[in-house]
């Protein structure tokens, strides 16, 4: 059973021991104040764990991340990549406008190889992890 390292009502970060991952689980709206502090903690969690890999469940995520997307992108994702990250597969956004946020994102990304899965394509998600 993973491990909660961080719970909060509007996010959840798990270490998922078994399959060597952190899982990451976003709800409802957020300003650039909460992600910076939960990007924090999930980098603290990568150097804490080790963990390479990490899957994002953005599904729950409402609109507000459009002023996010390309300091994600181009700041949080290569610290990321620095302290040994090499897989991010997320769960895109069921609402539309936080979709194409994290869509957006991905054109200021280039490390490490991230994946973006629909809402419901947990299991697809989880074996690209486990595969690579």
């Amino acid at each position: 059973m993973p491990a909660v390292l961080l719970d909060s009502p509007s996010f959840t970060l798990y270490h998922d021991q078994e399959n060597e991952w952190l899982h990451l689980e976003w709800r409802g709206p957020h300003t650039q104040q909460s992600v910076e502090h939960y990007c924090g903690a999930l980098l603290q969690a990568v150097r804490d764990t080790k963990c390479r890999k990490i899957l994002d469940d953005a599904s729950e995520i409402l609109d507000g991340w459009g002023e996010l997307a390309q300091w994600l992108g181009r700041s949080f994702l290569p610290l990321l990549a620095q302290e040994g990250v090499t897989q991010l597969a997320i769960l895109n956004a069921m609402d539309w406008p936080a979709r194409l946020c994290l869509q957006a994102m991905l054109l200021h990304t280039e490390q490490p190889s991230v994946r973006l899965f629909d809402f419901d394509e947990m299991p697809a998600a989880q074996a690209w992890l486990r595969a690579g």
